[in-house]
């Protein structure tokens, strides 16, 4: 059983949830994603469905009818992808497994997306960090209860994944045991690529020089604006240096910076 946010939708094969539970079935293994209904009307997306092999159930992310599902069913081992600020499956995932005992793994995909850990998700070092997790349930202070249920896959997990050795000495610092963090990088489909034929696309778009690469979505949190107002600095150094985003939708604000 994996637990996540999105989870699993046809057309968006690039999700690591996605990569890893299609690798799972490939070997032989039967997966099942749990994931919020809010995406279904978003994308082709149904409260119950199989894609490419994977059984794939939406439930309201809040209310705990995906935790009573969890009960009910049998399972060999728990992933819970995300905390549960993002994915509230997550956390009735996590309580699920401290009650029947079940061997799960947690991969957290960003730590400092975290709200009760930065002042702020879209630039968290621009802020001192917090480090108060809640570890155990506050009979004394129910206004920490949702700071406690928000980290619970991390604090009931057997084994936790971190995406770099950068982020396993983060999860260190916040308190989480060394011995149960593994480093684990998220993985591609290398099939994806393998047969691209297209050598010189830079060229072919008329992009020379020596290219500063910037992937990802022109959100804040993705540092594009540390990125942009380097550049000055880059070009006098490098007068043929270009600046180029890839996997960019159009933003007025990007623009005018550049």
């Amino acid at each position: 059983l994996m637990t996540s946010s999105g989870g699993i939708i046809r057309g968006i094969e690039s999700w690591p949830e996605y990569i890893l539970a299609s690798t799972l079935v490939e070997f032989g293994h039967d997966v099942t994603v749990l994931s919020s209904s809010s995406v279904i009307g978003k994308h082709d997306a149904k409260k119950k469905e199989v894609i490419d092999g994977i059984n794939v159930v939406r439930f309201n992310p809040v209310i705990p009818s995906s935790f009573l599902h969890i009960m009910r069913n049998k399972w060999d081992i728990i992933h819970m992808h995300h905390l549960g600020y993002l994915a509230p499956i997550s956390s009735y995932a996590a309580l699920a497994v401290k009650i029947r005992k079940l061997p799960s793994v947690f991969t957290v995909h960003g730590i400092y997306h975290d709200p009760y850990l930065v002042s702020d998700a879209e630039d968290p070092f621009s802020h001192k960090i917090n480090q108060s997790i809640q570890y155990v349930f506050p009979y004394l202070y129910p206004w920490k209860i949702p700071n406690w249920f928000v980290h619970l896959p991390m604090i009931n997990a057997d084994r936790i994944t971190a995406l770099t050795a950068w982020e396993s000495k983060e999860l260190e610092r916040l308190g989480v045991e060394k011995s149960k963090i593994e480093v684990v990088p998220n993985g591609i489909e290398l099939k994806k690529y393998n047969n691209t034929k297209e050598k010189n696309y830079f060229k072919k778009k008329g992009i020379d020089g020596d290219i500063l690469l910037f992937v990802g979505q022109p959100s804040r949190r993705k540092g594009w604006e540390y990125f942009l107002r380097a550049m000055p600095g880059i070009l006098k150094k490098n007068e043929n240096a270009k600046a180029v985003f890839v996997g960019y939708r159009n933003d007025k604000k990007v623009e005018s910076l550049c």
